[in-house]
């Protein structure tokens, strides 16, 4: 369980990364071709391609930082879920700061050894 814990610790802080460099094809890479992202007041997406359009809409509004924060991990197999917390960050064009905090479920599958993103969900903390 720990090894898990590990490794998907290492996803993330590779998600992190992504997002500071605006890599929306990177951040893309991390999930399975048929994951599915379900973000707040959104439609459902599924695939790497509407999710890779999603992430670089983020990025294109002025997200430029993502914090994650792991709080629980539970493997089964080759599924493990994660709970956590985030905090989105960054300027709009407009000189106006974001900040986001929120949580998150994420649903991992081991693809030939790698823990990527399956399903993955957030909302945001009362503001």
């Amino acid at each position: 369980m720990e090894n898990v814990r590990n490794l998907i610790a290492s996803a993330n802080q590779n998600f992190m990364h992504a997002f500071s460099q605006a890599d929306a094809a990177g951040l893309a890479a991390l999930y399975t071709e048929d994951a599915k992202v379900l973000p707040p007041g959104s439609s459902m997406m599924a695939g790497k391609e509407a999710i890779q359009s999603f992430l670089q809409g983020a990025i294109d509004m002025g997200i430029k930082e993502a914090k994650l924060e792991t709080i629980e991990v539970e493997s089964q197999g080759n599924l493990a879920y994660e709970i956590g917390r985030f905090a989105f960050s960054g300027e709009q064009q407009s000189g106006e700061s974001i900040l986001m905090t929120g949580k998150y479920v994420v649903v991992w599958k081991n693809q030939d050894g790698t823990w990527k993103l399956h399903v993955d969900i957030w909302n945001a903390d009362a503001s």
